[in-house]
């Protein structure tokens, strides 16, 4: 409830065509209850870790799930080296900006390294920093509720604060990859919500 209800904040889901069972489909709003089994199951080899971040953090499982599923598709899309496929100045699962491949680069949205891609480190520095962007939406957007400053923190977790602060609600994705990204993860963490027992399960 800190952070809002996930369940509350509004979502067209992703713009991306997505294979589901060898068929391709456009997801939007709660009608992603389709999208890929296999992410689930990929959780539960780090349910320990899962596990112990969610229980002092306050953020909802399914929204970490949801960013892990995004970013990295639980590991899918990680190079050995734990940076991205995508993207080689992100780490992790939860793809955290580094300044590990830029030294040259100081800016405020990168990150050291901590821990392994799939450590308890890696993941606490992933929900920390979404958590002091959602302080900074508080701070920002006064006359928003806490749904719509969650969805514009997970904005400001992928494009940065100072491309997402001027913008109004209704723009959030418009700085965001694929123009979708706030969206997605909220459509998914919609989804993963309902899979909440079998992370406690593990």
């Amino acid at each position: 409830a800190e952070y809002g209800d996930i369940h509350k904040v509004d979502t067209t889901g992703s713009l991306q065509q997505l294979n589901v069972n060898g068929q391709f489909t456009l997801f939007s709003s709660v009608k992603y209850e389709t999208q890929q089994f296999g992410d689930v199951m990929e959780m539960n080899k780090i349910g320990p870790v899962f596990l112990r971040i969610i229980f002092y953090s306050g953020i909802h499982p399914a929204l970490i799930a949801a960013i892990i599923s995004r970013q990295s598709k639980f590991g899918e899309m990680l190079l050995p080296s734990g940076f991205g496929i995508s993207d080689p100045n992100c780490f992790g699962l939860m793809q955290v900006d580094s300044l590990h491949l830029l030294p040259h680069k100081i800016n405020k949205n990168y990150h050291a390294v901590k821990g392994n891609p799939y450590s308890e480190e890696h993941m606490d520095q992933g929900v920390t920093f979404l958590i002091q962007l959602f302080k900074s939406m508080t701070r920002n957007k006064l006359d928003w509720n806490k749904e719509q400053r969650l969805k514009g923190a997970l904005a400001c977790y992928i494009a940065g604060e100072e491309r997402v602060l001027p913008l109004l609600y209704e723009q959030l994705d418009t700085v965001t990859p694929g123009g979708d990204f706030a969206n997605d993860v909220i459509a998914r963490a919609q989804f993963f919500s309902q899979q909440v027992l079998r992370f406690r399960n593990t």
